[in-house]
């Protein structure tokens, strides 16, 4: 059935420069900027969400995608991505949580 919930993303990830690699240090190491390959990194994440008020095991008509930080709907069903993008070849993202959590608003 339709409700009102919260929905609340929960998201723990790390940027990392993937070209960094110790190995390839020839310097001291007090002489580093960086000792993780984090320095200055150009990564991000986002969650978003589409809802519907339809049956989702059947045909259902969806919403438009929308940045998802926190926010209250009136829906039956929901979809969720997770967008990973990066302005740089050299960095990656790591993400070590991630999830939705949904509180129903009485």
């Amino acid at each position: 059935t339709k409700k009102r919930v919260r929905l609340t993303t929960r998201v723990t990830a790390q940027s990392v420069n993937v070209t960094n690699l110790i190995d390839d240090q020839t310097s001291l190491i007090d002489t580093w900027q960086d000792f993780d390959g984090t320095d200055q990194a150009e990564a991000d994440m986002q969650v978003w969400v589409r809802y519907t008020d339809d049956d989702p095991a059947g045909a259902p008509v969806w919403s438009a995608f929308q940045r998802l930080d926190s926010a209250e709907f009136d829906a039956r069903g929901f979809d969720f991505e997770a967008r990973l993008f990066t302005n740089s070849m050299t960095f990656n993202i790591i993400v070590t949580e991630l999830g939705v959590d949904v509180e129903e608003v009485v």
